[in-house]
């Protein structure tokens, strides 16, 4: 795996490792998802000294997590009545800044992008990016931050899970530049066309910064 722990979904939890543990498939009923993510939070935490900031969720692993009775029951608000307002269990899905509140992280989200491998005219193959049973916890200087750079930009000797590469010497050091020229076979009179050059890419940065969940839906 990419990142140093994974935790992978079973139908008990066991023992585990530094690197590895199963845990309570999280659609079970007898599982508990806020718990087991803030032992991993722990867990993480004691191994980098750094509190994990962010956690992705897989589409179908957040459909099963904000639907569980243990989180449902842990989603409160205010009921006004005769002697004033009183907090009430409000017994409905949690969404992604409550739950983010829950666990203690600053910013919760869900991945429903997928990608197509096929070529024009043949059957989509669209798969999700991120396998809909999982989810990463990880470690980012700027996860959940209204100023966070969308590009994930982290200085040289910053901690961070993942980070954007930039490939120096080339498109002024930002990594995408944008050239523009003429085509005259574009019809009468020609056109301009425009290419995006990309020099850049994501990768991990420190592996100890992110648990992989791995199939945590019942098969």
């Amino acid at each position: 795996s990419a990142w140093y722990r994974v935790v992978t979904g079973a139908v008990a939890d066991n023992a585990g490792s530094a690197t590895a543990k199963n845990r309570l498939y999280w659609d079970n009923t007898s599982a508990d998802p806020v718990e087991a993510i803030t032992d991993e939070i722990r867990i993480q935490s004691m191994l980098t000294g750094l509190k994990p900031t962010g956690m992705v969720f897989g589409n179908r692993v957040w459909h099963k997590v904000r639907n569980s009775a243990k989180v449902k029951s842990q989603i409160v608000g205010l009921a006004g009545g005769a002697i004033g307002n009183a907090v009430i269990a409000m017994a409905r899905q949690a969404e992604l800044p409550e739950f983010a509140r829950l666990v203690g992280l600053q910013w919760c989200a869900v991945s429903e992008a997928i990608y197509n491998t096929s070529l024009e005219g043949e059957a989509a193959t669209n798969a999700a990016i991120i396998p809909q049973d999982d989810a990463l916890l990880y470690f980012s200087p700027n996860a959940g931050q209204e100023s966070a750079d969308a590009m994930m930009t982290v200085d040289s000797d910053e901690p961070s899970a993942f980070a954007r590469f930039v490939w120096n010497g080339v498109a002024s050091g930002e990594g995408v530049q944008i050239r523009r020229f003429r085509k005259e076979d574009a019809g009468p009179g020609g056109s301009w066309a425009h290419v995006i050059d990309v020099y850049n890419g994501f990768g991990v940065v420190t592996r100890e910064c992110g648990t992989r969940f791995k199939n945590m839906v019942t098969p």
